[in-house]
């Protein structure tokens, strides 16, 4: 199917106002007025959510059996509408999804397509805009089609002679039954380094409609390898050919060959070389544009994270947009790829745990499928300091879901989750007589000195058993201990303090089976208003606390708003 880009030519209304004309990305919140009292508080950086309703106007050709709405993201729960019909709902506000229009399009005439986005508060902690704050695009194709997403490219065997490139994908047709599917791969500068062709062998149901998956492997000589700082990008043109040789649909797809792995033994390697990963951890707005996210904006915070010495990065704690995954494929930059904040218990009153346990599958399949092919996503990261992390909620069982359906979509990508210290885990009260001869927490009769390390380690152990390895929040001190008790666990610092920095990095470097160290945070973001500000308590201790009003940004980055770096960049 062909992409058409539909960022253009929109029009948004807010409530009780009259039509705008908007290009997308939009954020719809960075403008409006900041209110002390406004719902999200400091979580969002005093500014105001809206909803915000979008239309635009689309003429398709007379020859488009098939078209798809793709939206990189939308906040929040967003209702999709084709002339006067509903036809999508989505309440992840980060995550993509596709939206298939073909049943109400009227190819040769004009179709309007509507948009309506929600600025419900407090539903996130940062600030999170409004609207379609993403690039939209629309997939148009005839009756014989790859559809999008349907495509995964793999180099699963890599070495300086040869690289081995794994094709899977699906050919949908309605009716027509074409001969073959060819593939052909284009190194960086554009050439063809390898061709291969395969029958394509249909299946139908009663009323015509079917499909065909395909699989072909071709070998790429002495391969230009995609490494921190070498963003080689390879095309795989793929070609559906029928009986008579025309070409009935084509579509590309940009890749890297590389190979990435992590162990306990190892750590972290890229192309067979251990790695040490210099990460920093970035919220999605661009500071004075908001959310929106324009490809130019985030190709300047790639590039400027790059320019600082960071070869990684960690979307906290969402899907990233298409833009900033593109930029990092460019730019040679190691991403970690997060799906949720929270799963089933909430973390704000009105966030994406209400719709948990309906979407999630939804959602990882949107991240993983849109996001597979692209050479800069090092894992998958089910969840940030998940409140389940512990096991309860069905923790463990949640995990496993999660992680088995990244794998089923992606089998060449490992999957973690950001843990951290226990401490929303409910103690004992030694007043209570009933607490205190309490069966169900063993642990809090521990010596003190042992109680933090065993209780989280036996609290999480059947959560971080479902990973393929486990990111720590601010804990590099069980890096070693961990090390010992979990002899087959490898780790990354998901998340360090920067003015811990000097003993999290004599850390990771000390520990092999620890794989990299995530500032929090490498760029400064709006929302959780000044938690980086240091203040002095009149005992003497250091605070560290969200600020009132007119506190917009944490204030806790290597890079402040605007891109300029700070003293503690250049410390690291």
């Amino acid at each position: 199917m062909k992409r058409i880009l539909l960022s253009k030519g929109w029009r948004v209304r807010r409530p009780g106002g009259a039509p705008e004309e908007v290009d997308l990305p939009h954020d719809g919140s960075v403008s409006l007025p900041r209110d002390p009292k406004a719902p999200g508080a400091a979580d969002t950086g005093y500014f105001s959510s809206t909803d915000l309703s979008y239309t635009r106007w689309i003429r398709l050709g007379a020859d488009v059996r098939h078209a798809v709405l793709d939206l990189d993201g939308a906040y929040c729960c967003a209702e999709v509408w084709l002339n006067a019909d509903k036809v999508s709902f989505h309440p992840h506000g980060y995550a993509p999804w596709l939206v298939d229009l073909s049943a109400g399009i009227h190819p040769g005439r004009a179709d309007r397509i509507r948009v309506d986005t929600s600025g419900i508060q407090p539903s996130t902690r940062w600030y999170s805009g409004s609207g379609l704050y993403r690039d939209v695009f629309l997939w148009v194709g005839g009756e014989v089609r790859i559809e999008p997403r349907a495509t995964f490219v793999a180099t699963p065997k890599v070495s300086a002679e040869r690289a081995l490139v794994q094709v899977a994908t699906r050919v949908a047709m309605d009716g027509i039954r074409p001969a073959s599917l060819r593939a052909t791969v284009l190194d960086p500068a554009g050439a063809e380094v390898a061709r291969a062709e395969a029958g394509l062998a249909s299946t139908g149901d009663a009323d015509g409609i079917g499909g065909a998956d395909a699989a072909l492997a071709l070998e790429v000589e002495r391969p230009d390898l995609w490494d921190i700082g070498h963003g080689a990008l390879y095309a795989l043109r793929l070609e559906v050919v029928g009986g008579d040789g025309a070409v009935l649909d084509e579509e590309t797809t940009r890749f890297g060959i590389r190979t990435m792995t992590f162990d306990a033994a190892h750590g972290f390697r890229l192309n067979g070389r251990p790695e040490k990963l210099r990460g920093g951890c970035i919220h999605h707005d661009n500071g004075v544009l908001g959310a929106a996210a324009f490809p130019a904006a985030e190709r300047r915070k790639a590039r400027l994270l790059r320019e600082a010495g960071f070869t990684a990065i960690r979307t906290a704690h969402n899907p990233p947009s298409l833009a900033l995954l593109e930029a990092c494929d460019e730019l040679g930059i190691v991403l970690m790829d997060e799906a949720f904040d929270m799963w089933t218990i909430a973390k704000r009153p009105l966030d994406y745990h209400l719709w948990f346990a309906d979407w999630w599958a939804r959602d990882v399949g949107a991240m993983v499928l849109r996001d597979r092919n692209h050479a800069c996503v090092a894992s998958y990261s089910i969840g940030n300091e998940i409140p389940e992390r512990d096991g309860r909620s069905d923790g463990a069982a949640w995990a496993s879901r999660l992680a088995a359906e990244c794998r089923r979509l992606d089998p060449t990508r490992p999957v973690t989750s950001a843990l951290c210290g226990l401490w929303d885990w409910p103690k004992p009260d030694a007043d209570d007589p009933e607490d205190a001869k309490d069966a169900a927490f063993p642990l809090w009769r521990l010596p003190e000195k042992e109680l933090d390390a065993e209780h989280f380690a036996a609290r999480t152990a059947p959560v971080a058993a479902a990973l393929d390895f486990a990111g720590y929040n601010y804990m590099p001190g069980r890096y070693a201990a961990d090390r010992a008790r979990f002899p087959g666990r490898a780790v990354w610092g998901s998340e360090t303090f920067a003015r811990d920095f000097f003993d999290s990095w004599k850390a990771t470097l000390e520990n092999p089976n620890v794989c990299g160290d995530f500032v929090w945070t490498a760029f400064d973001y709006l929302g959780e208003a000044g938690i980086g500000r240091g203040a002095w308590h009149p005992a003497g201790e250091a605070l560290e606390m969200p600020q009132d009003y007119p506190w917009r940004a944490a204030w806790d980055a290597d890079l402040d708003l605007t891109g300029v770096r700070r003293p503690q960049s250049f410390l690291r």
